[in-house]
């Protein structure tokens, strides 16, 4: 076997491998005992019918066993020989492969890129403190604390920091919005709804939350 190997960029390789004719001549005994052992030739038992029956009759069978023998023999013995890391088969070149015969077959191959790592090692790395600031845990707590509040009915008026259950209807100029607009239902009649007394959030209508300052229930 003779092995050939041709760069065609950083990371495709051409693999050309010769094989003699005895090679070939070998794969292609093996081949056609193979298929004798299993083939049915009137007047013989399994196996007994002479080699050059068995050929005459599965001619094309043995044919492409031994080009899949062969390419298989080549493909094999070049990657044992060259070491190549090979990530795709991009075209086999079977050329010719018939018995008595050398065979020359060629192999376009994608490979793995070769290159020298840099160093790695004792790279100097800065690490962001992870120490919370007394702001941070504070908005976290206050957080947690409006998650897990409880409302309580308030007997008093309202006042900031209290939210206010409610309920309105809009108009402007005694017609009602939903009239006016009726595209605009939150701002026409909403039967229930919640706002935060002065809030840092604006609610459904910016500055409502403003306007319920010292509002008493009902």
């Amino acid at each position: 076997m003779n092995i050939e190997l041709k760069d065609v960029s950083e990371t495709r390789k051409s693999l050309v491998v010769s094989l003699d004719k005895g090679e070939v001549d070998s794969e292609y005994q093996a081949v056609v005992g193979e298929i004798a052992k299993v083939a049915r030739l009137p007047g013989f038992r399994p196996g007994r019918a002479p080699a050059e029956m068995v050929v005459k009759r599965f001619g094309k069978e043995v044919q492409e066993e031994l080009k899949s023998k062969v390419v298989g023999r080549a493909y094999r013995g070049g990657l044992e020989k060259t070491k190549l890391e090979v990530i795709n088969i991009v075209h086999v070149d079977e050329g010719t492969i018939e018995p008595g015969l050398s065979s020359a077959i060629t192999f376009t191959l994608d490979v793995h890129p070769q290159f020298e790592l840099p160093d790695y090692v004792g790279l100097p790395a800065a690490v962001p403190p992870t120490d919370a600031t007394d702001a941070e845990i504070d908005a976290v707590i206050e957080n947690l604390r409006q998650d897990r509040a409880d409302f309580h009915v308030a007997a008093r008026p309202a006042r900031k920091g209290d939210f206010v259950k409610l309920a309105y209807t809009g108009a402007v100029g005694g017609r009602p919005i939903v009239e006016l607009v009726p595209d605009k239902q939150i701002y026409g009649t909403v039967p229930q709804t919640w706002e935060e007394v002065e809030g840092e959030q604006a609610g459904l209508i910016p500055g409502l939350g403003r306007q319920l300052t010292s509002r008493k229930c009902g």
